[in-house]
């Protein structure tokens, strides 16, 4: 076993299941042990899954709590403290594990891979479990599928990327169906409201206006509204001041022109 090709999540259920195994008294770590730390890990992709195929996940944290306090516990002379070992069964799992991420070109063994794992070299006790719940390989790879796409474990820490969309977002059909939304019928003047602004072209419509602010001016310091409409802050809107005639008269004025004219072209 290869503890540096292990994600943190994978890493985090191992150190709980030898935790819950000593809580316990057991001598040594069984797969079960595993089981219930991929399940009770926040915000774990195991119960994702497991919910994703309908396997009622209460029922089986129920099993595997039952199975764990069925093992025997050894306390006592015969007991050596503070030492945890890794039952066959578990050992065999974790090996599969590891080859079942080099079949699916991951580079890290993530908890997927270890819950196939268990699947696929449950003992007597899992079998026992998966057999009252439901739990099938094809509809756990299926579920899998849904959830990680084409995306490849590159990463030690790959299971805060998966379904993004429905942690960080908001799905509004569901919302909609659980009539969580705020109703729309009856609104129509709002409505009429929203899309005559977002229609508008210039007047009012505050992209257009920020736009014409704005212009192409990129944010580079902590004040950068002092940068926007320069010119008709500290500018002068000539062909306004002509139509107010408040320009001074050009005409007759033929060579202090040229004088400006000189002095604008020196180098």
């Amino acid at each position: 076993m290869n503890a540096e090709r292990f994600t943190q999540k994978t890493l985090d259920a191992i150190r709980a299941a030898q935790t819950t195994a000593a809580q316990h008294s057991n001598q040594q770590v069984e797969q079960v042990h595993l089981l219930d730390a991929l399940l009770e890990q926040k915000d774990g992709l195991v119960p994702q899954i497991l919910k994703s195929v309908n396997v009622p996940v209460e029922e089986v944290n129920r099993l595997t709590d039952a199975a764990i306090d069925a093992l025997p516990a050894v306390t006592g002379i015969g007991r050596e403290d503070g030492k945890i070992y890794i039952s066959r069964d578990v050992d065999r799992a974790l090996a599969d594990a590891e080859a079942t991420a080099e079949r699916m070109k991951d580079d890290y063994v993530s908890v997927e891979h270890l819950f196939l794992a268990l699947i696929d070299d449950a003992d007597a006790t899992l079998k026992g479990i998966y057999a009252k719940t439901g739990v099938k390989k094809d509809a756990v790879l299926k579920a899998l599928q849904s959830v990680r796409g084409n995306t490849r474990v590159t990463s030690d820490n790959p299971e805060n990327t998966y379904n993004a969309l429905k942690r960080y977002g908001t799905d509004l059909v569901e919302r909609a169906r659980s009539q969580k939304l705020d109703p729309v019928i009856g609104r129509d003047e709002e409505i009429r409201s929203v899309t005559m602004i977002l229609s508008r072209k210039t007047k009012n419509n505050f992209l257009k206006e920020m736009q014409a602010v704005r212009g192409n001016t990129r944010v580079t310091s902590d004040q950068p509204e002092e940068t926007y409409d320069v010119l008709n802050k500290y500018g002068q809107e000539l062909v306004e001041l002509a139509r107010r005639q408040k320009l001074d008269p050009v005409i007759g004025r033929d060579n202090e022109i040229r004088n400006v004219i000189r002095i604008l072209l020196r180098k």
